[in-house]
């Protein structure tokens, strides 16, 4: 806990999050998934 308590601080200190990140990464893999099976444009 120690070892990690400054981290902790500077969390607190400046709240900035990745949750805008992971959001657009988890969009950009389900569209992934979904897009797997269609091989080309025509297949739309």
């Amino acid at each position: 806990m120690r070892r990690c308590l400054g981290k902790i601080i500077a969390y607190f200190d400046n709240i900035n999050t990745q949750g805008v990140t992971e959001c657009i990464n988890n969009n950009l893999k389900v569209i992934k998934r979904r897009a797997y099976r269609f091989m080309n444009f025509y297949n739309l």
